[in-house]
């Protein structure tokens, strides 16, 4: 339930707060995402960094930790 609430909120915040630079690493990042499968390390990579680029694109420091 936490991982959801935060998820959402954070990706409602980062589609309010993202610049431009951000909204490209989004993009890349879920392109990225999207070309992977969910069990190798490169998956895993790749998940992680789309998350986080949602994090660092919400500009708020909290959620950038739990990320």
């Amino acid at each position: 339930e936490v991982r959801r609430i935060v998820e959402t909120q954070a990706a409602a915040l980062a589609a309010e707060r993202a610049t431009t630079e951000q909204l490209e690493d989004l993009r890349k990042t879920l392109a990225a995402l999207q070309s992977h499968g969910t069990s190798t390390k490169e998956d895993i990579k790749a998940d992680l960094n789309f998350h986080l680029a949602i994090a660092s694109a919400t500009d708020n420091l909290l959620i950038r930790l739990i990320f």
